[in-house]
């Protein structure tokens, strides 16, 4: 019997002593890690668009001055709507020959020259207008548009501000004593567009209708904690 209750009072005291160690437990350690999350949404400012011109002749300089005089339309058509020269680049220029391989012989049709641009505007709420009015100018390909920020980083900073708050936010919940942040650590950064905000492109007639939507910024961070004694 004595030996019954030498044992029962030594599991009492491990049990009082395993609550003690619970309630200690924010102070046994020595740091506290947490993760913080920031996200932000904003209205797309710029947009990046795409558009090539390709022709084709049996005769390469003719293809080539057919091309040329094309993408001087599109461009004078892009500066109509104030895009700047300097936001104006060639994404890609290719030449070579075509040929129809649908019967038993191959069969030169010509030579297609292809140049493909790339021009950025700050008016994203007129990109539908400003594509068909290239495609009326000679555009014959659309190679797509994406929308983003002009000042990214300043978006960027403003999301890790808040991941960072929330990081803060998790400390103090696991532990009330006061703390102090000893490091700070960039995990991974994206982007992306809301369900909304997908581009849409739709080319029937040389009418073309995009909705830009929403872009979502996300931070996330690794911050670590001491007691501050």
């Amino acid at each position: 019997m004595k030996k019954l209750y030498a044992f029962i009072s030594i599991m009492l005291c491990l049990s009082v002593f395993s609550c003690f160690l619970g309630a200690a437990s924010c102070y046994a350690e020595e740091k506290i890690v947490v993760y913080g999350e920031g996200e932000i949404k904003y209205i797309p400012d710029l947009a990046i668009v795409t558009v090539g011109i390709e022709t084709t002749n049996e005769n390469l300089l003719e293809a080539q001055r057919q091309n040329n005089n094309a993408i001087d339309s599109v461009i004078q058509a892009l500066l109509s709507f104030n895009v700047q020269k300097e936001h104006i680049k060639t994404k890609n220029f290719n030449v070579y020959q075509k040929f129809d391989y649908s019967e038993s012989s191959e069969k030169f049709i010509g030579y297609q020259v292809s140049n493909y641009i790339e021009f950025e505007t700050k008016a994203v709420d007129n990109i539908s207008q400003i594509i068909s009015k290239l495609m009326e100018n000679g555009a014959n390909r659309f190679n797509g548009v994406s929308f983003t920020l002009e000042d990214y980083s300043l978006a960027y900073n403003s999301a890790l501000k808040l991941a960072l708050e929330n990081a803060k936010s998790k400390a103090a919940a696991l532990c009330d004593e006061k703390l102090e942040l000893v490091e700070i650590v960039e995990q991974n950064y994206s982007n992306s567009f809301t369900n909304d905000a997908y581009v849409y492109a739709k080319m029937a007639n040389e009418n073309v209708s995009i909705m830009k939507g929403e872009i979502v910024i996300k931070a996330t961070i690794k911050a670590v904690f001491e007691f501050d004694d």
